[in-house]
């Protein structure tokens, strides 16, 4: 499982942020950043403050070409289970920019929407493999 997070294309598994590289070549730790291309329109630079080889990275984002959030950050910890598998726990953390004269069915809109499609294609990959 942390072999394929953290692989040289990731997460390529998922329709939304489909392309992604880290941008300085292995090893990876705390402060490795990674560039992520979402649907063609929404390009992300990210960077692991957080990075346990094997057991857990957390990253935050520090730039991004639409302005969805103030500020987004993930925790993915890794962890064995008894008897075979893993737990892979994928927590989503943001603070969303208000939108004008929004209705109030879209308040939530990109909270809800954005992480749908990776969770999706995550569990498919690692289902597969």
């Amino acid at each position: 499982m942390w072999q394929g997070l953290v692989g040289p294309a990731p997460p390529s598994w998922c329709r939304g942020p489909a392309h992604g590289r880290y941008t300085p070549p292995p090893p990876h730790g705390a402060g490795t950043t990674r560039e992520i291309t979402a649907r063609q329109a929404l390009r992300l630079r990210e960077e692991f403050p957080h990075w346990g080889e094997g057991r857990r990275h957390a990253l935050r984002v520090t730039r991004a070409t639409l302005p969805l959030y103030r500020r987004f950050g993930e925790d993915d910890p890794v962890e064995p289970l008894p008897g075979g598998g893993t737990r892979f726990t994928w927590t989503f953390a943001y603070e969303p920019r208000p939108l004008p004269r929004r209705p109030a069915a879209l308040t939530d809109l990109p909270a809800t929407a954005f992480p749908r499609t990776p969770a999706a294609g995550t569990k498919r990959h690692f289902r597969a493999a």
